[in-house]
């Protein structure tokens, strides 16, 4: 499936990547309410823009109740958009946390649906925790 990803790179108090990932055909329901009508394809760069403002402000709301729950400070690093494969896109994450020799990735999923228009629209938000970082989490609970 083609998805246009949103990632975060998480840094403080925790460690991890999280990453909202839109599928390709709800892109447009998406953009719509912030943009208006617009070409996606014409208009990438604007397109662009809007996802990364939404993820930025998906992944930090995610990121600042567990900043308050757990009395963290949690840094998010500016939001990088990407469009591909969602099999590449995460290959490329596990990849990454395979050279910190981890053999499960733990991932936190919540889908968001609706966009004021009445038709129905998915997204996902991908947490992929530091190594160490739900065994700390669950002392501090």
């Amino acid at each position: 499936t083609a998805v246009a990803a949103i990632a975060l790179e998480v840094g403080g108090d925790l460690d991890g990547y999280l990453v909202l990932t839109i599928p390709m055909e709800s892109l447009e329901l998406f953009l719509k309410p912030l943009l208006g009508e617009f070409d996606v394809d014409a208009n990438e760069e604007l397109a662009d823009s809007a996802l990364g403002e939404l993820g930025n402000v998906v992944g930090s709301a995610f990121l600042n109740d567990l900043a308050d729950r757990f009395s963290l400070r949690i840094k998010p690093s500016p939001p990088a958009v990407v469009r591909d494969m969602i099999g590449a896109l995460l290959a490329t994450l596990a990849a990454a946390l395979a050279a910190d020799e981890r053999q499960e990735l733990p991932v936190v999923r919540a889908q968001l649906t609706g966009n004021g228009n009445g038709e129905e629209c998915n997204a996902y938000l991908l947490w992929i925790p530091g190594h160490s970082d739900l065994e700390r989490l669950e002392r501090l609970a």
